[in-house]
C-alpha cells in the first residue's frame, strides 16, 4: 500500500473538521466499529489511519446520530400547578361573601387591600 495513503491524527481530524482531541476522545470511547474492527492502526504511540478507516468513522457518526433521533422522543415537561402559600385578603373577602351571600363583602375586601398595601 502506498505510504500517502496512510494518514495520522491530525489530517484525519481536518478532513473529519473535528479538533485532535475531539477525535482522541471519541477514539478512545470507540474503540472498534460494530464488527469488532479497530478504526486505527496502533504504531507504537502513534495511530495511522487509511481513507477506508475515514469512512467507517463517519458511518459510526452517521449511525449514533441516527441512533439518537430515532430511539424515541422524551414526552413534553408537564407543566407544573402550583398553590400559592395563603389566600390573599382578596380572596378570603371574596370567599366570606360567597358564604354569607353578602355581595357587599367583596367591596368591603377591596377597600382593605388599598389601605393596607405594603410599600
Amino acid at each position: 500500500m502506498p505510504l500517502r495513503q496512510r494518514l495520522e491524527i491530525e489530517q484525519v481530524a481536518n478532513a473529519l473538521h473535528v479538533t485532535v482531541r475531539w477525535l482522541q476522545e471519541w477514539l478512545r470511547a470507540h474503540p472498534v466499529d460494530a464488527a469488532g474492527e479497530p478504526y486505527c492502526t496502533p504504531v507504537g504511540r502513534k495511530r495511522i489511519f487509511h481513507p477506508s478507516d475515514i469512512t467507517r468513522i463517519e458511518k459510526a457518526l452517521r449511525e449514533d446520530i441516527k441512533r439518537r433521533y430515532t430511539s424515541g422522543r422524551c414526552a413534553p415537561a408537564k407543566r407544573r400547578i402550583l398553590k400559592s402559600e395563603a389566600p390573599s385578603q382578596e380572596s378570603m373577602w371574596r370567599r366570606a361573601a360567597e358564604l354569607l351571600n353578602d355581595p357587599s363583602l367583596i367591596e368591603a375586601g377591596k377597600n382593605w387591600r388599598t389601605k393596607h398595601r405594603d410599600p
